[in-house]
C-alpha cells in the first residue's frame, strides 16, 4: 500500500479508506503493508497500526527537498523488499504515487492505482498541472486502475486506458458493530443537520451556509447546522456565518473524534460538495441510518442510489439544497424512512469485507499476470 500520509493520525478520507481496506484484507488471507512518509514528529520509522506494518520514509521540513528525499526512500524500500511483496497498490496520483508506479515497473511488480476523485481533482485536473503530460504517462503505466464512479470511467476512456484493466469498485465501510439510531427527540430539542469533512473550497460549505440562511427563514421546527472538521477555510467560513447572522444556528465543532459513534445522534447529513469521489463520511452517515442530502457529483449518486436520488441537487444550487433540507426537517417520517433506506443500502453494497474480497481477487489476477481480466473482478456493482 503506497499512501503518503497513512494514519495515524488519519489525514483524510483517502487515508482512512486505505487503512480500513488494509485491516479487512487480513481476513482474506492477504498480508498488507504500507509505505508512507513520516509526517508527524511522534511517528516511528516502523510501526504497527492495528496490525498493519507501516514503514515511514523521511519527510524533510524543507519543502524543495521533499520530492527528492521521499522518491529516493521509496525507491530503496521497494527495491530492498521486492521479494516480500507481490502487488503495489497506489492510493492516489500525486508525484509520490506516480513515482511508485514507475518504480513498480522497474522492479518487475504489477501496480494498481486508485483514481480517488474526478474533474479538477481527477485526470483532467492532473493533466492541467505542471508537467501534466508526464504525470499522465506515468499514470497510464499502471497495470490496473481502480474506478469508483461512472465519471471516473469516462475520464479513463478519454485517455484511452484499456477498459479490461479497469477494476470497478466503491469505497467500503466496516459494519461491525453496526451503529444504532437514537431514540425520538422531544419537540423542543433542535434537529441537527451535520456536515463532516475538511473545510476547503471543494466541499461547498460557503454555499451551504447561504442555503442555511434560507432554511432558517422558512423552517418551522428548531434546527441547528453543525460543521464537523477543520481546514484552510475555517476562518473565512466563520466570517460568512457571522455576516449572514447565523451565529445562533450554525456551530463550528472543529475536529470531532469518534464521528462514526456520534452520527446516530444527528438527524440529517449534508454534503454540498462541488467535487467528490466516494465520500467516506457519506458512507458512515448511511451506515448510521441518517437521512442524507447531497450534490450530484462524482460517486455520490452511486453511493445513495435510487432511494435518495430526489435528495440530490446540482452542485452550487443553494436554493435546491435549502428546499431539500427544509422538507426533511419538516417531515419526521420521511426523514426516518430515508435513513433506514440508506442503512440498508450501505449494508447490502458497501461492507468493507465485501470490498476487500473483490480487491483480493484483483490482486491475484495482477500477481498472475492477468491484468486484462481486472474488469471482471467486481463482486456487485450497485446501480444508480
Amino acid at each position: 500500500m503506497v499512501v503518503p500520509f497513512y494514519p495515524y493520525p488519519i489525514a483524510g478520507g483517502l487515508e482512512k479508506q486505505a487503512h480500513e481496506l488494509s485491516c479487512a484484507l487480513f481476513a482474506e488471507g492477504a498480508m498488507p503493508r504500507a509505505l508512507a512518509v513520516r509526517f508527524a514528529p511522534e511517528q516511528q520509522a516502523r510501526e504497527l497500526v492495528d496490525s498493519v506494518p507501516v514503514e515511514r520514509l523521511p519527510w524533510p521540513t524543507v519543502k524543495p527537498l521533499r520530492f527528492l528525499v521521499s522518491a529516493l526512500g521509496l525507491a530503496w524500500a521497494m527495491l530492498r523488499d521486492r521479494r516480500n511483496y507481490d502487488v503495489v497498490h497506489i492510493h492516489q496520483h500525486s508525484w509520490f504515487g506516480l513515482t511508485a508506479v514507475a518504480l513498480a515497473r522497474l522492479v518487475g511488480k504489477p501496480s494498481l492505482i486508485k483514481l480517488p476523485n474526478v474533474g479538477d481533482y481527477g485526470l483532467p485536473g492532473m493533466m492541467r498541472m505542471r508537467m501534466g503530460w508526464l504525470r499522465l504517462r506515468l499514470f497510464a503505466m499502471a497495470d490496473g486502475v481502480v474506478a469508483m464512479s461512472e465519471e471516473s470511467g469516462r475520464e479513463l476512456d478519454a485517455i484511452g486506458y484499456p477498459a479490461s484493466r479497469v477494476f470497478w469498485t466503491s469505497n467500503g465501510i466496516s459494519l461491525r458493530p453496526a451503529p444504532v439510531r437514537a431514540a425520538s427527540k422531544t419537540d423542543d430539542t433542535p434537529l441537527r443537520v451535520v456536515f463532516v469533512g475538511r473545510l476547503m473550497a471543494q466541499k461547498g460549505i460557503d454555499l451551504l451556509l447561504r442555503a442555511w440562511k434560507r432554511v432558517m427563514g422558512q423552517v418551522s421546527v428548531p434546527s441547528v447546522l453543525e460543521i464537523w472538521g477543520d481546514g484552510p477555510m475555517a476562518g473565512d467560513l466563520r466570517a460568512i456565518r457571522d455576516g449572514l447572522g447565523l451565529a445562533d444556528s450554525v456551530e463550528f465543532k472543529g475536529h470531532v473524534t469518534g464521528v462514526r459513534d456520534a452520527l446516530p445522534e444527528v438527524d440529517i447529513f449534508v454534503l454540498p460538495s462541488l467535487n467528490e469521489g466516494n465520500s467516506n463520511s457519506l458512507l458512515e452517515a448511511m451506515a448510521a441510518g441518517v437521512a442524507v442530502v447531497a450534490t450530484r457529483v462524482g460517486g455520490t449518486p452511486l453511493l445513495v442510489g435510487d432511494a435518495a436520488d430526489r435528495w440530490l441537487c446540482e452542485p452550487g444550487d443553494r436554493d435546491a439544497l435549502a428546499e431539500k433540507l427544509i422538507q426533511l426537517l419538516e417531515e419526521h417520517e420521511l426523514r426516518m424512512t430515508l435513513g433506514q433506506e440508506m442503512k440498508a443500502r450501505a449494508e447490502r453494497y458497501f461492507d468493507i469485507q465485501k470490498i476487500a474480497s473483490s480487491y483480493a481477487m484483483a490482486y491475484e489476477r495482477l500477481q498472475q499476470g492477468r491484468r486484462d481480466e481486472l474488469s471482471s473482478c467486481r463482486l456487485t456493482w450497485p446501480g444508480v
